[in-house]
């Protein structure tokens, strides 16, 4: 079983004026799936999928904003998946159309839609 949370973050005139958010929080926690593949049909279903982020705590986002045009919000999704061990997580990337390139145990590449990304995992002395 895999387990995943969602979560939104509600943006308005006036909060972004303010510079945050106007609502945050989950539409819903540690939901299971089955499957890897299940877990990505269900991300997928937003739309656009970008890497929030950064190594170990990696998450995705909706790089489209669904848009309230009664009060001008914009509502963004985050998906938080949790548990996954590193090559879960790369089979995961690779289900949701992100290429992943490894070329030595030191470094991950990632490229999706020609944009690469080169993340340096080099131990320090």
């Amino acid at each position: 079983m895999y387990t995943l949370s969602k979560s939104y973050d509600t943006i308005t005139p006036e909060s972004a004026f303010q510079g945050d958010y106007a609502e945050s929080g989950f539409v819903y926690e540690d939901e299971r799936f089955e499957s890897l593949q299940d877990m990505a049909d269900e991300i997928l279903r937003e739309g656009n999928i970008e890497i929030g982020g950064n190594c170990p705590d990696i998450w995705f986002t909706t790089g489209d904003c669904e848009i309230d045009y009664m009060d001008s919000s914009q509502t963004f999704f985050g998906f938080h998946p949790k548990g996954l061990t590193q090559p879960e997580m790369t089979y995961l990337k690779k289900l949701l159309g992100f290429q992943v390139i490894i070329p030595s145990p030191e470094k991950r590449k990632i490229e999706r839609n020609g944009n690469l990304i080169t993340i340096d995992f080099k131990r320090r002395a």
